[in-house]
């Protein structure tokens, strides 16, 4: 089953073809319907709360200050690590989720108690007509340790209070505010 599992993370790789970018104005990125992701079955898997406009630098640079981890998903050794954890590890692994056959662009973590609050990021295939920064489409995840095929890692548990903690944090950032429609928070930097 791992030897499936590493084989799928390495397929995307072999057909990786640039995306066109397409551009938006910004009245449709803020009025965007919701879309989900979709599972490496093309199957919906669940709805992408959080949409972000702007460098992802600062939004790292933010988050960091409030507390939060990012991580670059590296689904190799993700899972590589995830064979040899215990759950009394000070470092048990995120294994990246998937959307359309693709990891995260980047995942920001915040542990609170026995769980683990995580923003899932990607980019997308967007531009908005007056900038020239990038968009980015996500969620946000509860997860607690768990135990599956030989491995310990972080499990992923969808849960509507999640985007809550995440909210919090944007509300405290200098750097970073968001607007909220049709159960989406756009998220922006603030102008200087």
């Amino acid at each position: 089953m791992i030897i499936l599992v590493l084989v799928f993370f390495s397929t995307q790789l072999k057909h990786y073809e640039a995306p066109k970018i397409k551009e938006i104005s910004q009245q449709e990125w803020l009025s965007a319907q919701v879309i989900e992701r979709n599972n490496w079955l093309n199957v919906p898997k669940q709805a992408f709360q959080v949409r972000f406009h702007g460098d992802i630098k600062v939004m790292s640079s933010s988050l960091k200050s409030l507390g939060w981890n990012e991580i670059k998903p590296n689904a190799w050794k993700d899972v590589w690590n995830a064979l040899r954890a215990d759950e009394k590890d000070e470092k048990v692994p995120f294994i990246p989720t998937t959307n359309n056959g693709k990891i995260e662009t980047v995942i920001y973590t915040k542990r609170i108690d026995d769980n683990l609050f995580a923003l899932h990021l990607w980019e997308r295939p967007l531009k908005i007509t007056s900038s020239d920064q990038h968009l980015y489409a996500g969620y946000v995840s509860q997860n607690h340790i768990g135990k599956n095929w030989g491995l310990t890692f972080w499990k992923n548990s969808y849960n509507n209070d999640a985007i809550l903690t995440f909210i919090k944090a944007i509300e405290k950032s200098n750097q970073l505010y968001y607007s909220k429609s049709d159960n989406q928070f756009f998220i922006q930097v603030r102008e200087n």
